[in-house]
């Protein structure tokens, strides 16, 4: 920093015109005030182009004044890339970054800290300069004047004050801002319900997770404005069919603004919402609604945005309808019960559960035909209905098997799940040695009892799941 510069413009000989008396003066005594501007610091320490920084400077009325000083204002001007090269003194008040006015008065010995911002648009090395703007107090002083017309001095008093001046700078280095809006997005009942889209580890949203962030599960407290109504701010936003909370974390280092999301379906783009700006470093959630949606689907949702470095774009994705139900089968046992044509005709047993926290309607198993299986009477399907949360039903369906062709089993378990229809088949595996007639041993015992429900993903012994949707209509 460089070395403190007071100048005092003390009218230590103003020439004073009395006009109409035709006389002039010569000042033989002025105040003594003395301020100095020290301890100038920027933060943040590792600032960036288009941060806002704040320039700190502490203003102190020397103890060796004998009067205060009032200051009058502190400004705030920079020299660097894009803005400008000159000398600080040929820098005009139009080109001043910052200023504070009305201080107030500074004792002898006295001083106060002022904070001063501004924000600059290039990468580069800048030069701030604070500079500080002081009126000692008004003063009686005698003056000796000569009259024009007679020629003879004569002695007049005439109140002046001291104008002072301290300033100093600082150099500091300003990184390229950076640009990250991390965008996350979740069915809003999955949120509630498993706490994420909260604020991250560790901070307090308001609450516990996204519950807290709806203000105890009121969803219209974050919901965002549609942008077709974005100019009736007093009307209170319709119910929401399908919402989703979107989590905005601005890990960049400029603010994020005028934030739209717009979710796309299938291709067709949904009512795109607005959210307040996102400062950098900082977190918010928004509530917004896709919809009707009547067939789960691949959503993309797509954040258009503007910072002080351009217009931005990202994206993400989730499935939505999100799955209240979650189907379990356990206790799977095949056992050969006789002879039939084409192979033999064998008993499936199992437990069909809702692992779930949702309600699965609409449920039925079946023995799904394939190379050596074939469904027969009495049990081709099995209709089992609703299957509660926490809840099971045990089902039995028959099939003939060729055992030369066929090495394993497909069920498939068809259901609805908030109104979409989904069907998952298994494929129980098939060993007629192992599986004896009724009056013989027990049959393939797949998952013994006592095993707690088991995803479909893996059967016990080589269960395989294959997963497919079919639309509602």
């Amino acid at each position: 920093m460089d070395n403190v510069n007071i100048s005092r413009i003390a009218l230590l000989s103003v020439v004073l015109l009395i006009g109409t008396a035709g006389m002039t003066a010569a000042v033989t005594a002025v105040p003594d005030a003395r301020i100095t501007v020290s301890d100038v610091t920027v933060s943040p320490d590792a600032a960036h182009a288009n941060e806002r920084v704040t320039v700190e400077a502490t203003i102190t009325n020397s103890a060796g004044s004998p009067n205060p000083v009032s200051l009058n204002s502190v400004e705030l001007l920079a020299r660097g890339p894009g803005i400008d090269s000159r000398p600080f003194a040929s820098l005009t008040d139009t080109e001043v970054r910052d200023e504070l006015t009305g201080l107030g008065a500074l004792s002898p010995g006295d001083s106060v800290t002022i904070s001063l911002t501004t924000q600059m648009e290039s990468p580069g090395e800048y030069q701030f300069l604070v500079r500080a703007h002081g009126q000692g107090p008004e003063e009686d002083v005698d003056v000796e004047v000569e009259n024009e017309s007679t020629g003879e001095n004569e002695t007049v008093t005439r109140t002046i004050e001291e104008d002072v001046t301290a300033q100093q700078r600082t150099t500091v280095t300003l990184l390229p801002a950076t640009v990250d809006l991390d965008v996350r997005a979740l069915p809003l009942e999955e949120a509630i319900a498993t706490g994420s889209g909260s604020q991250e580890d560790g901070e307090d949203g308001g609450g516990a997770g996204a519950a807290g962030a709806l203000g105890g599960g009121n969803i219209q407290d974050i919901i965002g404005q549609n942008v077709a109504n974005v100019q009736n701010t007093e009307e209170s936003p319709p119910p929401a069919e399908s919402p989703v909370l979107v989590t905005l974390s601005n890990a960049g280092t400029v603010e994020a603004e005028r934030i739209v999301v717009t979710p796309v379906i299938a291709g067709e783009e949904g009512t795109s919402f607005v959210t307040q700006n996102v400062p950098a470093g900082e977190q918010t959630q928004v509530m917004i609604d896709l919809g009707t949606v009547d067939s789960r689907n691949e959503v993309t949702l797509r954040v258009d945005y503007d910072t002080a470095v351009g217009v931005k774009q990202t994206t993400t994705q989730l499935t939505y309808p999100p799955r209240g139900g979650d189907i379990r089968v356990t206790d799977a046992n095949l056992e050969v019960v006789g002879p039939a044509e084409g192979g033999s005709r064998v008993r499936i047993t199992a437990n069909i559960g809702n692992a779930g926290s949702g309600e699965l309607g609409g449920t039925i198993a079946s023995v799904e035909a394939a190379e050596g299986v074939r469904p027969v009477y009495p049990a081709r399907s099995f209709f089992i209905g609703t299957v509660g949360s926490d809840d099971f039903v045990a089902t039995e369906l028959t099939a003939v098997v060729n055992a030369s062709t066929a090495t394993e089993i497909p069920v498939q378990v068809t259901y609805i799940d908030r109104g979409v229809e989904y069907t998952e088949t298994i494929t129980l595996p098939y060993n007629p040695a192992e599986a004896e007639s009724e009056d013989g041993t027990s049959g393939i015992s797949l998952l013994t009892p006592g095993i707690a429900l088991l995803t479909l993903t893996v059967l016990g012994v080589g269960g395989v799941l294959r997963r497919r949707y079919v639309w509602a209509r």
